[in-house]
């Protein structure tokens, strides 16, 4: 009679318990959008979800019901997050199924970043910065300005800024989680209305899922102009 091997037999236990568990990245980008603290409306199953702060995010889903694709309109327009997922009739047997295939960050008629498949080089490119994008606020004859800067936090998790007037002196962003839509992380500073450009440094690490080609750890520098 052949003995048991316990151990053995607890770690393919565990392992079968935890391939279980483990989301695909399409039903992790999912919950993050479905459980933010900022949804204002949301019903299981529906193809669209809505912010408190005018954001709302369109989802569509293949014939068994997986997400395929979730983009966001503000204003009516294209803008935020846009996500492609590896389902339906476009499903590439190199990738695991529910991994996502692209990742754009649209600003209205442009592209602040973009994460791309590359089925010949089966890998991953990106261009772009995670300073997506930055919000003014002024009232007329003030003679400095509040602008909110946002940084994605997709595909890294970490990220650490800063920021120059004059690309030698630089002062760390205060950074927080940004309640306009997931994936967002955003910072506030008062500028003088003069100011007409700025450079940022931003250190991001911490790939929230294996990209093959896709660095962990990546600096990224701009040079932005200011319009208020």
């Amino acid at each position: 009679m052949n003995r048991i091997n316990l151990p053995l037999l607890l770690l393919i236990i565990i392992a079968f318990l935890s391939c279980k568990k483990r989301k695909t990245e399409s039903a992790f980008v999912y919950s993050e959008y479905a459980n933010a603290d900022s949804v204002e409306i949301h019903k299981p199953n529906a193809d669209s979800i809505s912010f408190i702060q005018g954001y709302g995010v369109k989802l569509f889903y293949d014939e068994n019901h997986n997400l395929q694709r979730l983009g966001g309109k503000v204003f009516g327009k294209y803008y935020g997050h846009f996500f492609k997922m590896n389902v339906g009739k476009n499903f590439n047997t190199a990738l695991d199924f529910g991994k996502v295939t692209s990742y754009i960050y649209q600003n209205y008629n442009w592209q602040s970043y973009f994460m791309k498949y590359d089925s010949k080089t089966n890998s991953y490119l990106e261009n772009g910065s995670p300073c997506v994008d930055y919000f003014v606020f002024y009232n007329e004859g003030d003679t400095t300005i509040r602008y909110t800067f946002h940084f994605s936090t997709f595909p890294r998790r970490d990220i650490e800024s800063q920021y120059s007037l004059d690309g030698k002196t630089y002062s760390k962003f205060n950074l927080r989680k940004s309640y306009l839509m997931p994936f967002l992380q955003e910072a506030q500073i008062f500028l003088r209305r003069a100011q007409q450009k700025i450079f940022i440094k931003s250190e991001t690490s911490n790939l929230r899922f294996a990209y093959p080609k896709l660095q962990d750890r990546k600096t990224f520098i701009d040079t932005m102009s200011l319009i208020p």
